[in-house]
């Protein structure tokens, strides 16, 4: 993945089992400042000067919107963020994929796995009911589906921990069927 990156930011759509901190450690470029938009500790650098020192000592950092300007101000930065972070804010959701999507001057990289059926596997506890995998996956659909309207500059599939073997992945294999 590292070749993507080239000293300009990136968002990077974690779509995986794996924490936004893994993603940030294990990917992308380190040249790059890590960034969490839930993580006020993360939203700017020791170094950043502010005409307000206590500008963000006393922000609680629950204002997305202003998190990502923070975000926006040092460059190059890498921020990864799972879709389901993003459920309960709509706006900021579409508003940020659009931005990553539409300008050239940051690189929208979805990180996933080649099937729904081993996204859920990977996202969801051995103990599931079958409610709550039908609504995995149908989450997982549907958001396959949203991602087709924007334009995305790299998918990287990343290897399932599924077993074929596996009950859980049976069971969420058959569910799938029956979905489809």
């Amino acid at each position: 993945m590292n070749d993507v990156v080239q000293n300009i930011p990136v968002l990077i759509l974690n779509n995986t089992g794996m924490s936004n901190t893994e993603v940030n450690n294990n990917f992308g470029d380190s040249n790059c400042m890590k960034k969490d938009i839930f993580d006020k500790d993360t939203l700017v650098s020791h170094t950043h000067s502010f005409n307000n020192p206590d500008e963000i000592k006393n922000y609680d950092g629950k204002n997305l919107w202003l998190n990502f300007w923070y975000i926006n101000q040092e460059s190059p930065y890498q921020l990864s963020i799972r879709p389901e972070d993003l459920d309960n804010h709509y706006w900021f959701k579409n508003k940020l994929f659009d931005y990553a999507s539409k300008y050239r001057y940051i690189k929208f990289i979805l990180l996933t796995y080649k099937s729904v059926v081993d996204a859920v596997y990977n996202k969801i506890s051995s103990n599931a009911t079958d409610e709550q995998i039908t609504e995995k996956l149908t989450y997982q659909i549907n958001f396959q589906q949203s991602m087709e309207s924007y334009l995305i500059n790299k998918i990287v599939y990343i290897d399932s921990d599924s077993d074929v073997k596996d009950e859980l992945y049976e069971k969420i294999v058959n569910i799938y069927n029956d979905i489809k």
